[in-house]
């Protein structure tokens, strides 16, 4: 009997190459390929690795789920940034295609550790954080979220009314999912996104200058890191969720 090469895992190693063509061909047709440093190409190969990892222990349609969720929220975010002055790309007539899929990728990546890797790791070491209730993950959520407003800074002048509707959308998305998740889901998923946000953010902006933060020439602002990340990467995670119609840290392993 020939193998069969369709199989879930497969296809979603092929929309993961899918991703990484389109991403290369962004950078490019953009003129960012001669600007990329050897960090961020290390970010790249790394995060390829990890998101076929996590396309191999998936179902086709959780994959392309959560794949969506990460590529709508992204674009709708770069746009909005763009607009609002947070950050600029520096492409061609400043396309940001690039930028997207690079975002992409790396919530891929911070779905796989914190799926893959750190939850496990909290169910075998820390059985204890099951013995919190659910209420205090929300909870928690809504704190970290006042840094964006307490860190913005100069920020403050671009957003708009859309910045602060889309972040209380993620807000709300992001409430549900860690109340659905628990607080050990729930911390997997903020702690992955802190520890991903800053090298990601850096490879990009100061190692290789494919987009800057003009009101934050050294780095990346704080608000970013530290309150919209994890919003983000929670409500990727609901999102997707919704559209299986069970919690992101559910077996992901049917076809």
């Amino acid at each position: 009997m020939k193998p069969d090469l369709f199989t879930p895992q497969n296809r979603n190693v092929l929309l993961v190459v899918l991703l990484l063509l389109s991403m290369l061909f962004s950078a490019f047709d953009e003129g960012y390929i001669r600007i990329i440093s050897p960090f961020l190409w290390a970010m790249i190969a790394t995060g390829f690795g990890l998101a076929l990892w996590l396309a191999r222990t998936s179902s086709t349609e959780r994959f392309m789920a959560l794949s969506l969720s990460i590529f709508v929220m992204e674009y709708i975010k770069e746009s909005m940034g763009i607009r609002a002055g947070l950050w600029e790309y520096h492409g061609d007539t400043g396309r940001y295609a690039f930028g997207v899929w690079v975002w992409v990728l790396v919530g891929l990546d911070a779905h796989t550790l914190a799926m893959r890797f750190l939850h496990p790791q909290f169910q075998k070491r820390l059985q204890m954080l099951h013995r919190i209730p659910r209420w205090v993950s929300p909870l928690s959520l809504a704190v970290i979220s006042l840094s964006i407003p307490l860190l913005l800074g100069p920020n403050v002048r671009g957003v708009g009314v859309f910045f602060w509707i889309f972040y209380s959308i993620l807000l709300i998305i992001g409430c549900i999912t860690a109340f659905r998740v628990g607080f050990m889901g729930f911390a997997s998923f903020v702690l992955v996104a802190w520890a991903v946000a800053a090298p990601s953010e850096i490879a990009g902006s100061v190692a290789s200058g494919v987009w800057t933060y003009p009101h934050d020439k050294d780095g990346p602002p704080l608000f970013l890191i530290v309150g919209c990340w994890p919003l983000e990467i929670l409500a990727q995670a609901g999102l997707a969720g919704l559209f299986m119609g069970e919690t992101i840290l559910s077996p992901m392993d049917k076809a």
